[in-house]
């Protein structure tokens, strides 16, 4: 098994990155998270880093930062590519692959 971080939605904030359950959007990117740069390319937004949310710092959630998301650590099989979890066992459930990832 070889471990990869992973992005999970905020429980406490449903995703939203804020303490409320009401979105604001970002006024640079209309809460796209993307603006056009040089050449009409497109960049993450430099004021909202891509969330999309305009919500100042006293109205981010407090669990996750005003991201959204919470980052964790999963073990993945490496013989069939699935996601074991968190802390999960040496071997894989569905394949009985293991590689012997130590948590």
């Amino acid at each position: 098994m070889s471990k990869h971080t992973v992005r999970i939605e905020c429980e406490a904030c449903g995703g939203s990155g804020q303490k409320f359950s009401h979105h604001e959007n970002c006024s640079a990117c209309d809460g796209k998270g993307w603006v056009k740069g040089l050449l009409g390319r497109e960049k993450v937004c430099g004021r909202c880093d891509g969330t999309g949310n305009g919500a100042s710092v006293s109205d981010e959630c407090s669990a996750c930062g005003g991201r959204g998301y919470e980052v964790e650590v999963h073990a993945f099989c490496d013989d069939c590519g699935k996601d074991m979890g968190r802390g999960s066992g040496s071997k894989c459930d569905s394949c009985s692959g293991s590689s012997g990832v130590d948590w």
